[in-house]
């Protein structure tokens, strides 16, 4: 009898179990609250929490800090940032043979890496890209958003 009895209650604990799973289902879309309405609120709030306090004029930490008393060959304890350059070639504008000149439009794309500028997605309803201005040609201008490299194009013969 006493098996009887387990077997019961194990059958009603299942029950239970089978019923409440497609419940639980249902009701799982209502306990997760995004914190914005929009994706546009989102992107509004993360712009402004990325960038307040934020020092453009402040080349991104490394992270990477040398063994205390080496500098690896340079002056500071600290590697140095990573950027990526890459150069596309979008139209020749103008060739001069006789002057042995080239007008091109090109186009400059840098990639490097700023922790201050991260953030947990899920903070953002999932949102996981953001762009900032950056002002033609690249350097610490008055009008761009954040820190970009100063980088300048030359050619020598």
């Amino acid at each position: 009898m006493v098996v009887g009895v387990r077997r019961r209650v194990g059958g009603l604990l299942a029950l239970l179990a089978a019923t409440a799973a497609p419940l639980l289902l249902l009701l799982l879309p209502l306990l997760v609250v995004d914190a914005y309405d929009t994706l546009s609120e989102a992107q509004t709030a993360l712009r402004a929490n990325l960038l307040e306090g934020y020092d453009k004029g402040a080349i991104p930490p490394t992270n990477n800090i040398s063994e205390p008393g080496s500098t690896q060959g340079n002056e500071y304890p600290f590697d140095p940032l990573l950027v990526e350059a890459g150069l596309n070639f979008h139209r020749v504008l103008d060739v001069d043979v006789v002057k042995s000149a080239v007008d091109l439009l090109v186009w400059i794309r840098l990639v490097w890496t700023d922790d201050r500028l991260a953030w947990n997605p899920d903070e953002y309803n999932g949102l996981d890209k953001v762009f900032f201005w950056i002002e033609a040609g690249a350097g610490a201008s008055e009008t761009s958003e954040i820190w970009t490299p100063d980088v300048e194009l030359w050619n020598q013969m």
